[in-house]
């Protein structure tokens, strides 16, 4: 497409949406919040650790990850499941929600760009529901912020103000609620899966998987095959005063030796979202040596529920650094035996023709 044809394309496409100024988004929000009603979604379309800094209290981070933007480049489509979770996706099914309010960094307002984040979900919920009732704030989310701090949470406040993670995630948990009906253990590596207390619990299951090992990462979830399988457990809760840094190395020695036996270890929590993918993400990081944004876009691509806390995040982001920029001391259970990863992306870099077509779809 020329330039100039391009340009006037990406005009008339903002000319569609329907954006409102900081003020009605304030009073929009203010009643929504104070008559805690369930019917409108919010959403975050920066990328997660823009998220994870700082955001409006009740939004959900729902972006699209570079792989699924050289789909949509290469003039692929996107289903909307490599984005939203089910629990969303059933509720604007069933017109649960009524209204939806978005908001980014202000760089699609300026630039009209169709490979924006806010474009393509903007696209994407506009099948599911009358554009109408898409609301888009015009200013950026700082500008927002620094009107009306009271409506947003930071991660510096994390430590002191405890009841901020509490919020966060009674606002994860009912976007992805988890049942009896979750489907079975994703598989990140062919010797790690990630899964619940629900997939925990059906031992024909994780023996039909070929898992050994249990990694359990909660307080309150038993252990209910001891005779079976290989146990470990992370006794900790989900809130901003756990320090679970502090249990990576066992975490990751624990997966390693399971895996040098030739078994495969599931690492589960209560609903599979946040203890047990910042442990997943952990052990990604340390085994590939890669940062947390590559480490998370592999992860939630196979898993798309998965949102850690925010002081969780902030421990791998410190983790991080320790695996980037300096040499761990190996976990491997006979340091003279250790063998090599065996991990690739499966030539991630190199995708000819991407074929994401759900959460936990593999690449080729």
């Amino acid at each position: 497409m020329k330039p100039q044809l391009q340009l006037e394309k990406s005009k008339e496409n903002v000319m569609k949406m329907n954006f409102i100024n900081s003020y009605t988004f304030f009073n929009n929000l203010e009643q929504h919040l104070s008559e805690s009603t369930d019917n409108i979604l919010l959403i975050d379309t920066r990328s997660y650790l823009s998220y994870n800094e700082d955001h409006i209290i009740g939004a959900c981070n729902v972006y699209c990850p570079p792989i699924l933007k050289r789909r949509v480049r290469n003039g692929g489509t996107i289903r909307l499941e490599s984005m939203l979770g089910c629990e969303i996706q059933n509720k604007l099914k069933t017109g649960q929600i009524g209204r939806i309010y978005m908001y980014d960094d202000g760089t699609y307002i300026q630039s009209g760009d169709e490979m924006s984040d806010m474009y393509i979900v903007w696209t994407s919920m506009c099948k599911l529901v009358n554009s109408k009732n898409c609301f888009i704030l015009q200013s950026s989310f700082k500008e927002f912020q620094k009107t009306y701090p009271h409506l947003c949470q930071t991660s510096e406040y994390i430590q002191v103000h405890d009841t901020t993670v509490e919020m966060d995630k009674a606002c994860r948990r009912s976007l992805y609620r988890t049942d009896s009906t979750q489907s079975e253990p994703i598989m990140l590596k062919d010797y790690l899966y990630i899964g619940n207390s629900a997939n925990a619990s059906c031992k024909e299951e994780m023996i039909n998987l070929g898992i050994t090992a249990i990694l359990n990462v909660s307080n309150t979830c038993q252990n209910h095959f001891c005779s079976d399988f290989r146990y470990k457990t992370i006794a900790v809760e989900d809130n901003g005063s756990t320090d679970l840094s502090k249990w990576f190395r066992e975490a990751i020695q624990f997966i390693d030796n399971e895996k040098y036996r030739g078994g495969k270890t599931m690492v589960h929590c209560h609903a599979g979202i946040s203890r047990s993918a910042t442990i997943c993400l952990a052990y990604i990081m340390y085994n590939e040596k890669i940062d947390l944004n590559t480490a998370f876009e592999y992860v939630k691509s196979r898993k798309h529920e998965i949102s850690p806390n925010l002081s969780f995040m902030q421990q791998l982001l410190t983790f991080e650094k320790e695996v980037l920029c300096k040499t761990p001391t190996p976990v491997s259970p006979c340091r003279s035996c250790s063998v090599p990863a065996g991990f690739s992306f499966y030539n991630f870099g190199n995708l000819s023709s991407p074929v994401l077509v759900s959460p936990t779809a593999e690449f080729t």
